[in-house]
Parts: C-alpha cells; structure tokens; sequence
C-alpha cells in the first residue's frame, strides 16, 4: 500500500471501497494487458451507472422505490470515484511509459 501522496512506479492497482492497493510490478507483468483490464473495470462501471441513472430518472419506479434508493445513490456516487481512481491509474501508466 502506498503511503498518502507518494507516487507508485508501475504497480497492479486494486480498489476495495475506499483503499487502494498497489503491487509493484516492474518489468513482471504486460503493462498493455493491465491497462486493458483497468479500461474493462471502467466500461463496467459506466454500464452499472447507466442502468441506476435509467432507474432514478423513472418516476414510476421512483414512486414505488423502496428504501434502497438511497443505496442505490451511493452507489453511484462510489462507482462514479471508482472510475475516477482507475482513470487516474491508466493516465498514470501511459504517461510513465511515454516517457521511457
């Protein structure tokens, strides 16, 4: 795990809620595959977005929402920071081996 604001050289990135884990990883994995992986995690989570956006903009279902709503919000919220963190990772990584 890195330590508040220092920067991780090529490492595998896992988000769990809030922490972020990192295993360095120079020179020990297809960094192009990882980016893959990391687009892949993001368009998942636009796709879960999109559908929880499609429900909460249905006034039916809002009228007949359960309580749930409310999770169903935060959801979004943290998937809306996840996808952020995760952008930030793949930025991270081109940008580190531009410059090689």
């Amino acid at each position: 795990m890195a330590a508040r604001g220092r920067k991780i050289p090529t490492a595998a990135t896992a988000l769990i809620d809030q922490l972020e884990l990192y295993v360095p990883l120079l020179d020990v994995i297809d960094m192009a595959a990882e980016g893959e992986r990391l687009q892949k995690e993001i368009n998942k989570l636009h796709k879960d977005l999109e559908k929880i956006k499609s429900k909460l903009a249905n006034e039916n279902y809002l009228a007949k929402a359960p309580k749930e709503i409310v999770a169903q919000k935060q959801l979004v919220w943290r998937n809306k920071n996840i996808i952020t963190k995760i952008t930030r990772t793949i930025d991270k990584y081109y940008m580190t081996n531009r410059r090689k």
